[in-house]
């Protein structure tokens, strides 16, 4: 039997959305096809949301330096994108799409955002995008077979 190798992916939202980050995650990972690169959510259910103006700066940098390597060790990203206001996600959203062609993320269509927001988010243009969290999930796991299977380009094309 051959073993794959298991798919780097990130996965950002707002703190505030743990019950839509949680079971998604959870599904991603019940498939065996991806590995979280960075687990932040981890660190929110053990010291609570919405508390990043109470840590010392130190402990602000370690998180977003932690959150950002998690970006760049991915293949794929997906963004939830934010029913509530968040300055996280959107930045990550940022940041890994200046990260194209220049680490494990080879293509925009490799960057998915969803949620109920993205049609009026213009960043979201740049990606593969849809309202649905369900239909993110089905190209997110098209796309991580089609990395294993070595195959570089986009799955589908941009809703």
């Amino acid at each position: 039997m051959i073993t794959r190798r298991k798919v780097p992916i990130y996965v950002c939202s707002a703190s505030r959305e743990l019950s839509r980050v949680l079971p998604l995650v959870e599904r991603l990972e019940s498939t065996g096809l991806v590995e979280i690169t960075h687990r932040w959510f981890d660190a929110v259910q053990a010291h609570g949301v919405g508390n990043d103006d109470q840590l010392p700066a130190w402990k602000q940098r370690e998180h977003a330096t932690s959150d950002l390597k998690g970006v760049t060790d991915a293949s794929i990203v997906w963004c939830l994108l934010p029913n509530c206001q968040s300055l996280g996600a959107p930045f990550e959203l940022g940041y890994a799409l200046a990260m194209v062609g220049s680490s494990n993320i080879e293509s925009p269509q490799h960057i998915v955002v969803t949620g109920p927001a993205t049609r009026g988010f213009i960043f979201a243009s740049l990606v593969w995008r849809h309202e649905s969290d369900d239909a993110g999930f089905s190209y997110v796991i098209d796309t991580a077979r089609e990395i294993q299977d070595g195959m570089s380009g986009p799955v589908g094309s941009v809703p």
